[in-house]
């Protein structure tokens, strides 16, 4: 059993996505259509009627884009932090993870100062799973007791809601679907930044945010694929506070493939 965790959620929502963590319909195309049309709005528009209207197919896309994300029954997702001030020193995290509806598998590779770890989350019929070698890691980011984290390093641990509540929602914050997209706390007003075509791909730039602790909207560029529907597929933010520069990114593919975890052993 996983004593009481403290994981820190990752940027400013957690990926949970990150998160990420977005149990709607999908788009269908004729929806993709308009919406994929609205989206090419005017800096120049007159009156606020039309101004109004632009705002209103922006948010429509953008909640459409969302639910596609929440809806699909699984996909990857990397994400990266970096956190100027520590008490350890600069902190960076990076994190790649698959999910699915009710499974998933998280690896996290941890560096703060001159500590460092990797370690792997797992969620397998209810039950959530951590492993990392690093006593430092398990103390320093997951929040273990010290007397914990030293006899219980390079061991599986585990948490499961009846066990653990606690424990068990903080790790599992980004391992499955929902937990991912609605840990991300997107939200508008939001505006149109226009289309990048990374590798030939067609992504809409929309300014929003991201909701952090207390409500604090943090601000945020998103990734919203057009090609086949509107699909929220990663963000950037940056943040220049009373403890130096952070930022955090993220980005999600690979929809709908089978993912297989298993209980470790």
């Amino acid at each position: 059993m996983l004593p009481s965790a403290g994981r820190r959620l990752k940027g400013s929502g957690c990926f949970a996505l990150v998160g990420l963590a977005v149990t709607l319909a999908a788009c269908g195309s004729g929806a993709n259509a308009a919406g994929s049309h609205h989206l090419s709005t005017s800096t120049s528009t007159s009156t606020s009627t039309q101004a109004h209207a632009s705002t209103a197919a922006l948010d429509n896309v953008m909640n459409k884009a969302i639910a596609d994300a929440r809806a699909e029954r699984s996909f990857h997702y990397t994400s990266a932090e970096y956190v100027a001030v520590t008490k350890d020193g600069p902190e960076r995290v990076t994190s790649t993870g698959d999910v699915g509806r009710s499974e998933g598998r998280e690896t996290i590779d941890w560096r703060a100062g001159t500590h460092s770890g990797l370690a792997t989350v797992e969620l397998v019929d209810g039950v959530v799973y951590l492993e990392s070698a690093s006593a430092s890691m398990l103390l320093a980011y997951f929040g273990l007791p010290s007397a914990v984290a030293k006899a219980d390093a390079g061991r599986w641990l585990s948490a499961s809601p009846k066990q653990d509540a606690s424990g068990f929602a903080a790790l599992s914050a980004g391992l499955t679907v929902n937990a991912v997209i609605g840990g991300l706390g997107v939200a508008g007003p939001y505006t149109d930044r226009g289309v990048d075509r990374p590798g030939g791909t067609e992504l809409r730039k929309v300014t929003g945010s991201m909701l952090g602790i207390g409500g604090t909207r943090i601000p945020v560029v998103f990734n919203v694929d057009l090609a086949r529907r509107p699909l929220l597929v990663g963000g950037v933010l940056h943040v220049d506070g009373g403890q130096g520069k952070s930022s955090f990114s993220w980005s999600i593919g690979h929809f709908g493939e089978k993912i297989s975890v298993q209980r470790p052993h």
